[in-house]
């Protein structure tokens, strides 16, 4: 699939979405009965980095990853014709591994791109 977008705008705009879940994340812990302290050792980071990354600080990718994972975040982006996003494959009650025999597109969630009236690339 071809993505219609000047690398440094789909950079951009991937940054904008990370920073993003990291304020809604952040937002949602203030509003609980939870500490911002805990819920950033979820992901192996300290407060002050849990509020830099909602600053617009750029995380490092295995902490991304981390709150992909354990938060169950999806990243995607619009453009003018595709909805581009990335999801995790682990899904509750989904095997962290998987068969290499298994149907292929069960790793299609890894990407995934579709138009915007819903059809797949």
């Amino acid at each position: 699939m071809e993505i219609n977008l000047p690398p440094k705008e789909l950079r951009k705009r991937i940054r904008e979405v990370i920073k993003k879940q990291f304020v809604e994340s952040v937002e949602r812990v203030k509003e609980g009965p939870g500490t911002l302290t805990d819920f950033a050792k979820q992901i192996g980071i300290s407060r002050q980095a849990l509020s830099a990354y909602a600053e617009g600080s750029v995380p490092e990718s295995d902490v991304l990853l981390a709150a992909i994972f354990c938060w169950e975040w999806e990243i995607s982006i619009e453009t003018e014709s595709h909805r581009i996003g990335w999801r995790t494959l682990l899904t509750p009650g989904t095997p962290a591994q998987l068969s290499l025999f298994e149907d292929q597109k069960e790793g299609s969630e890894f990407l995934n791109t579709s138009t915007q009236d819903g059809s797949s690339d």
